[in-house]
């Protein structure tokens, strides 16, 4: 049975999941990418990487695929050539998990043939990760969890610069729940950097509170 610990080994606590699916080839840039995406709030699972040698590794990657939010398939020469990738990425088709294919090489194919690639080849890994960061910021499968990501960050952000510049990026987020209202409301209290920013950003905050509670509940998009 999952626990929350054993999900806890796999993801940072807070951070939006994605699975990164790679040949072993291409490990490092998998590695690469994984240290770039915990800029934009998410937490990459790179199986070589993140799999302790003493636990069975086929149960840590199934854990890892049915608790992802997403997917990333880094599509090499040698991707099609592997055993697990292609089930990888059969797994998270079957739970309706956004698919992004990573083009490297091949364009998608099979199942993954309907999605749009993106070419990554000679572009630098922080382009690439910001964009994986925008296609999952308006994916209707996943704007829902890297808002909860983006407003766990500002509950923790760990200086005024940082507080600040997490404001800037949940103002561009078309729909906060009430839940994560609350959550900012909280931190602008508990939070000394964010109590630090509040009363030169006070205008801004609470129109933002504002907003999203006006929003109507039929126009609610999750």
């Amino acid at each position: 049975m999952d626990t929350t610990d054993d999900i806890k080994d796999i993801w940072e606590e807070g951070y939006f999941r994605l699975f990164i699916s790679h040949s072993s080839d291409y490990k490092e840039i998998a590695n690469s990418l994984k240290d770039q995406l915990r800029y934009h709030h998410i937490s990459a699972f790179v199986a070589h990487q993140d799999i302790n040698p003493t636990e069975e590794w086929e149960n840590v990657i199934f854990l890892a695929l049915k608790s992802c939010d997403a997917l990333a398939a880094i599509l090499t020469t040698t991707f099609h050539q592997s055993y697990w990738t292609d089930q990888e990425i059969g797994i998270c088709i079957g739970m309706n998990k956004l698919i992004l294919p990573l083009k490297l090489g091949i364009d998608p194919y099979g199942f993954i043939g309907k999605y749009q690639a993106f070419q990554i080849d000679r572009v630098p890994y922080q382009i690439i990760c910001s964009n994986i960061y925008e296609i999952i910021k308006k994916n209707k499968l996943t704007e829902f969890k890297i808002t909860e990501a983006l407003v766990h960050a500002f509950e923790n952000a760990f200086s005024f610069d940082n507080a600040k510049n997490l404001l800037s990026e949940i103002e561009g987020i078309k729909y906060l729940p009430e839940e994560l209202i609350c959550k900012i409301e909280k931190a602008r209290e508990s939070n000394i950097d964010i109590s630090r920013l509040y009363p030169i950003y006070q205008t801004r905050i609470d129109a933002l509170i504002n907003k999203h509670r006006n929003i109507a509940s039929d126009n609610i998009p999750f």
